[in-house]
């Protein structure tokens, strides 16, 4: 998987300054810190859970708004321009942003709006997206990951869920990671945030995969995803208190 660096929005020590023009995205910038193994994790752990080919993270960028790729896996150059800052209706990843919702293409070649987009959905050979806002505790958008099919279909209910989840609780260490001004002084703290990130997600994989073959576990993975919700909630609280000092 590829992490872009060098993207304007992570200065060294300062927060953010200005970006680059939107056609140099791919090729300029660097994610400080931790924030490259955070990236990593949630692509590879939303591509397992959506059963995707390829998939993007997106971060915010904290001028125009729009939405830029920071870690990439199976793009290419060509990929990487057209998507360089996105800012439109017309994307999976630019409507999700719109109305931070999940939002799911279940084939662009059919849906009116992606037209704008289909060369490059050709030229890499996928035919569905499903793009997953990531969310801080406060609401905020801070980001995107959008997960792409070579086949075009639905996804199951009982996958976009917990992905669902997993997107806010990501999107709060993507927050908590990238933000030079939030306090970072409890170590432990922030290892056991992460370690959260990973277990949930790993439960939610394995929900998922005991509801894709039995209709008895699809009403289980109701019960047990309220109660990954509620575990989102108590986690993100008890950082904000941690944290508040």
């Amino acid at each position: 998987m590829e992490v872009i660096r060098e993207h304007r929005a992570f200065a060294t020590g300062g927060g953010p300054a200005a970006p680059a023009p939107a056609k140099h995205y791919p090729e300029s910038g660097r994610a400080a810190g931790g924030l490259e193994d955070v990236l990593r994790q949630i692509l590879d752990g939303a591509r397992d859970l959506a059963g995707a080919d390829l998939g993007n993270v997106q971060l915010v960028d904290p001028v125009s708004g729009g939405l830029w790729i920071a870690a990439q896996d199976g793009f290419g150059p060509e990929f990487l321009e057209h998507f360089a800052l996105v800012v439109d209706d017309d994307s999976a990843c630019g409507r999700a942003a719109r109305v931070r919702a999940q939002t799911v293409i279940a084939d662009v070649e059919l849906d009116a709006d992606f037209a704008p987009h289909r060369a490059v959905a050709a030229a890499f050979g996928f035919r569905a997206v499903v793009s997953t806002p990531l969310t801080a505790r406060s609401g905020a958008l801070v980001g995107m990951v959008s997960t792409h099919l070579r086949r075009p279909g639905r996804v199951e209910e009982h996958a976009l869920r917990p992905l669902r989840v997993y997107g806010r609780l990501a999107g709060e260490l993507v927050a908590r990671t990238w933000d030079p001004g939030v306090a970072r002084s409890d170590e432990a703290i922030a290892r056991a945030a992460q370690d959260a990130v990973n277990r949930i997600f790993a439960a939610s994989l394995l929900l998922t995969g005991a509801a894709a073959s039995d209709t008895v576990w699809r009403e289980r993975l109701e019960e047990a995803a309220d109660e990954l919700e509620q575990a989102v909630r108590e986690i993100q609280t008890t950082a904000l208190t941690a944290a508040r000092g």
